[in-house]
C-alpha cells in the first residue's frame, strides 16, 4: 500500500523526461554520498557503554560456550 508521499512523488515522476530522471537519480546518489562522508565515525565503547552489565566476564562466557561445544562434539563422536 502506498503512501500519500510516495503516490505524490510516483505522479510527478510520471511526468520526467528520461533525461530529467536521470538527472534526479544523479542529484539523489549525490547528496546520499554527501551524507555517508559527512558521518563522523563512532566509538564502539561509546556505542555499547552500559548496554551490558559490567559484571559480564565475556572471556568466561566464551570459555563456557566452548565448553559446551566440546562435550557436544564428544557426544557426538
Amino acid at each position: 500500500m502506498a503512501t500519500a508521499g510516495q503516490e505524490q512523488i510516483d505522479a510527478f515522476l510520471k511526468d520526467l523526461s528520461r533525461e530529467e530522471l536521470l538527472t534526479l537519480l544523479e542529484h539523489i546518489v549525490r547528496r546520499l554520498r554527501q551524507q555517508v562522508e559527512e558521518r563522523t565515525p563512532q566509538s564502539l565503547y561509546g556505542v555499547w557503554k552500559e548496554k551490558f552489565p559490567e559484571e559480564v566476564d565475556i572471556d568466561e562466557a566464551l570459555g563456557e560456550i566452548r565448553q559446551q561445544w566440546a562435550e557436544e562434539f564428544e557426544e557426538s563422536n
